[in-house]
């Protein structure tokens, strides 16, 4: 599996999709380094959530869609050809080939959500912003979960579905979870079974902007809302208890 895994980070390494993105996130660089700074006045922590609150959530939906561009194709490509006989033939079972792309695709995806912080991480030190580090991390760690889920989310349809429909469904999925709160609101107010329906279908989408408002929170040291995060966290658990069960389904349809 190891080794398998290996392959799928340096074959994605070297695509079109990641170069693309990591040229946006230098293009975020550039753009959050030559932005405006911040007050000294009773204004300052309007102008820290203006400019700071926004990139998080900025930052969470591009890397959501870079998401989707890195894992709409994975399975579907892994099926192509005589790859999977080879692999079995090696002693990989079907199971372990579809868990390892799985795998290698979510730390693909993490190291493209790590490249595309560096906008962040350089606004910080050339402005010289005072921020705790821990709590630089943790928002860091928190805005890797939402990108983590989406792969998640994307890599699963992509075992059922061809890549033009989990291409779709993945942006789908990433501009509700982005909006999901407004949402939720607003089907919530229509009633009526279609408002109730739509209101969980909402909800099955992945809490973006929860993981974003975390995010932002623990930057600026208040987080508070334990709920939200541990909310956050099962659906994440949850995610991942489906695409297992998925992937030994399918498994054994290829044994």
């Amino acid at each position: 599996m190891l080794a398998l895994i290996k392959l799928h980070i340096r074959e994605n390494m070297k695509k079109n999709t990641f170069i693309i993105f990591a040229i946006i996130g230098a293009i975020v660089s550039i753009a959050v380094v030559t932005s405006g700074s911040f007050t000294v006045n009773a204004q300052e922590n309007i102008s820290k959530y203006a400019q700071f609150g926004y990139q998080w959530r900025f930052l969470i939906l591009i890397s959501s869609f870079a998401a989707v561009s890195l894992s709409m194709a994975v399975i579907s490509k892994h099926r192509e050809g005589n790859t999977m006989d080879l692999l079995k033939l090696h002693g990989l079972s079907p199971r372990n080939q579809y868990l390892s792309r799985i795998l290698g695709n979510v730390l693909i995806t993490l190291f493209m959500a790590i490249i595309l912080t560096i906008g962040m991480t350089v606004n910080i030190l050339a402005k010289g912003i005072e921020v705790n580090v821990l709590n630089y991390l943790g928002s860091i760690s928190i805005y890797i979960l939402a990108s983590v889920g989406v792969a998640i989310y994307v890599t699963l349809f992509s075992m059922l579905f061809a890549p033009a429909i989990t291409a779709l469904f993945g942006i789908l999925i990433s501009a509700v979870g982005f909006l999901r709160g407004i949402l939720l609101i607003s089907v919530g107010n229509m009633g009526g079974v279609f408002g109730k329906i739509m209101t969980v279908l909402i909800k099955l989408a992945p809490p973006i902007d929860n993981f974003g408002e975390l995010a932002r929170d623990l930057f600026f040291n208040e987080f508070s809302n334990w709920n939200m995060f541990l909310n956050c966290l099962i659906s994440l658990w949850i995610l991942v208890g489906i695409t297992y069960f998925v992937v030994m389904v399918v498994s054994r349809h290829e044994v």
